[in-house]
Order: C-alpha cells, then sequence, then structure tokens
C-alpha cells in the first residue's frame, strides 16, 4: 500500500516520538543502574562551599555583570577514614549551568576523591535580580558559526569565557587551601589534600581544565572530556600528565573546509585548527590522545541518550558503555598521578576489555613533567 506524503511524515514523527518516550524511560533505569554499578567502595555525600567565607585575604567574589560568581559544590566520600585525600575540580560545558557529567562526579568520590564541582552563576546576596537575568542569558547563548563575523565573535567569546573559568578554577584552589582556617567545623577541613590535585570537565570544561593548568602548577593531572583548546592551551598546550578523550567523527575533508554551508565550514576550520595545535602541542610535551570507536560528543556526558540515530547507525555503541569506559579511564588516570596507585593497565595501552578504546601515548620530549607517574 503507497502512503501519501503527509501519513509518512505522521507516522516518523510518531515514531520518532514513541523512541525518545521509552529511551527516557529506559535512559532512566540505565542511569541509576549504572549509578549503582560505577559505585567505589565509599558512600558519597555533598555539600556547598561557602564563597563568602572562604575568599583569599584582599579578594572579593566576582559577582558584577561580566563576571558570573560560581556556585561550587563539594562531593566526598563520607565513609572513608579521616586521611587527606585528593582534589579533583570539574567544570562543564559551555553554559556551564548544570553539571553535565554526575555520574562521574559521583563515581571518582565513591572511589576516594572530593570533587569540586564549579557552575554559573550564583544568585549572591545584593545581586540585582536584572544582572543575574542577563548573565544567565549571556552565559546559555550559543556559540554561532552561521557567518565569518559570527565565526569570529564565537573565537573572542571562548577565549574570554575560558580564561576567567580558568581563573575560577584558582580561585576555588586557594579557597579549598584555607578551608581549615575559614571553616574550621567543616567536615572537610582537615580531608582536603591540596597538593595532589586534578582537574577535568566535558567539552568547553576541558578547554578551561587545560587552561587551567596552565595558570597554577597545584593542578597535577588534566582530563579534557572531547573538548577544544582556546586561549593559551591552544598555542602552549598542557605541560602536565594530560588525557584528551575524543569521539571517532572523522576529521574535516577538503570539501568541508570549503563547504557553502558557513556552519560546516567554520566548524570544520575550528576542528581541524583545533586538532593540529593539539597534536603537536601533546607530542611535544606529552599526554595521552585517547579515541572511543562509535561515540559522538554528548557520550561523553550524562546528556545522551538511545537517540534515532543510533537505530540507524548501527557502528554508534550504547551511550551507557561509552560513559562505562570515560569512568573508568578517568578513575585510573586520576589513581596513577594523584592516588599514589599503580598505574591501571587500561591506561598503558589498548585494552581487551575496552575495543572500542584506542590510546595514542606520546612521551613528553623535553620535559618528564607530562609523564604518567606514581606519586
Amino acid at each position: 500500500m503507497l502512503l501519501s506524503p503527509h501519513y509518512r511524515r505522521m507516522l516518523l514523527k510518531a515514531s520518532v516520538a514513541a523512541i525518545f518516550i521509552l529511551s527516557g524511560i529506559g535512559g532512566l533505569v540505565l542511569w541509576r543502574a549504572s549509578m549503582s554499578a560505577q559505585q567505589g567502595p565509599y558512600e558519597v555525600t555533598s555539600l556547598p562551599l561557602d564563597l563568602t567565607h572562604c575568599a583569599p585575604p584582599g579578594r572579593s567574589i566576582p559577582g558584577n555583570e561580566a563576571h558570573p560568581a560560581p556556585i561550587v559544590q563539594l562531593w566526598y566520600p563520607a565513609s572513608a577514614d579521616q586521611s587527606r585525600l585528593p582534589v579533583l575540580l570539574y567544570f562543564s560545558g559551555w553554559p556551564g549551568t548544570a553539571i553535565d557529567n554526575p555520574t562521574l562526579v559521583h563515581a571518582l568520590a565513591a572511589r576516594g576523591f572530593i570533587v569540586a564541582s564549579v557552575t554559573y552563576p550564583a544568585r549572591l546576596a545584593g545581586l540585582d535580580p536584572a544582572i543575574y537575568k542577563r548573565q544567565l542569558a549571556e552565559l546559555t547563548r550559543p556559540m554561532s558559526f552561521a557567518s565569518e563575523a559570527d565565526f569570529h565573535e564565537t573565537l573572542r567569546r571562548a577565549d574570554a569565557r575560558v580564561r576567567v573559568r580558568a581563573q575560577d578554577a584558582v580561585l576555588v584552589l586557594n579557597m579549598l587551601a584555607r578551608l581549615g582556617t575559614c571553616e574550621p567545623a567543616n567536615p572537610l577541613a582537615r580531608r582536603l589534600d591540596t597538593d595532589r590535585v586534578g582537574i577535568f570537565g566535558f567539552s568547553f570544561g576541558g578547554a578551561v581544565a587545560a587552561q587551567a593548568s596552565r595558570l597554577d602548577r597545584r593542578f597535577h593531572a588534566v582530563i579534557n572530556m572531547d573538548g577544544w583548546h582556546f586561549a593559551d592551551a591552544a598555542k602552549y598546550g598542557v605541560d602536565r600528565p594530560y588525557l584528551w578523550m575524543n569521539d571517532d567523527t572523522p576529521l574535516p575533508g577538503p570539501a568541508d573546509l570549503v563547504a557553502r554551508d558557513p556552519g560546516r565550514r567554520y566548524t570544520a576550520i575550528l576542528n581541524q585548527r583545533d586538532y593540529d595545535s593539539a597534536m603537536d602541542n601533546i607530542r611535544r610535551l606529552g599526554g595521552i590522545i585517547m579515541t572511543v570507536s562509535g561515540s559522538r560528543h554528548a557520550d561523553f556526558s550524562d546528556q545522551s541518550g538511545q537517540s534515532l540515530r543510533r537505530f540507524i547507525d548501527l557502528r554508534l555503541i550504547a551511550p551507557r558503555r561509552v560513559q562505562r569506559i570515560v569512568t573508568d579511564y578517568a578513575v585510573a588516570f586520576f589513581e596513577a598521578t594523584l592516588a599514589g596507585r599503580p598505574p591501571a593497565a587500561i591506561i598503558a595501552g589498548d585494552s581487551a576489555a575496552y575495543p572500542e578504546v584506542h590510546l595514542d601515548i606520546e612521551p613528553p620530549r623535553h620535559s618528564a613533567s607530562s609523564a604518567i607517574t606514581v606519586n
């Protein structure tokens, strides 16, 4: 029976809606199951960091229109012993208004790390509600590649935003280092080992992590989860243990770089430019380039789901599988670089347990600072 174009469109819409509804229900179950499966040996709890109490002497907390104040939540293993624990800072994607990787944050805390998640914007006392509203609007205004002018404005915004958030990372680390003084009753006041600090982020948050490592040498290990690089990190790279996770989207071809569609063309130009500079820097300074076959960008966060594309493209692996891979490799990397544990086999080379993962391990040419070592 031949179906009219209108009926075929309606049938397709109904099918897509059903898939998303079912995948949403299933995704919730799978997310809860993965949270349970990825727990470490410790119970996890959290508490906020009081920015007004812990600002370094002579420093006020940013909260003006151009520089939204951060919201910092501390996730930690409540049932661990009272020894000092390594610290990790986490940044999410471009807007930065929510935690994109709650499963990973929770899993790292369950394995014995204290994780400070940084989101925006904080509603500080005395902040004009109109300013807060404008801050939120600017944070959520997306990157644009619709024209050459938009492309260059996006690059300017990205460079400026990554610098500001990297400065916030240093500010938060300074606050954590002062926690025993500014909040002596805080349950974490004597448990933060700020001599063993790492930083990680998803998408734009990965760019923030890379940039912050150039501002403060206390960031001893860095993970960039499928993010570009901006500002100084794009030019000069990361000169300490660095894990750069990537999906397997092909690099742009010649046709992409000169495409008539500006969105396609300028995205391709940025992808190629970022890849070339990042590879040059990693080959010079050392690091691990990790590629997950069958993955896409959103899979490196908790925001991915069983989209229709996965039912069409059988090469794509399940988001929960990517989430498991990201968690296991992040834990192994930070345990080796910060927690004083022997490097796990999975970060020493390709693993039979994870056939989707390929590691390109580059030793540093001029310094041992980027090598994975046991502290």
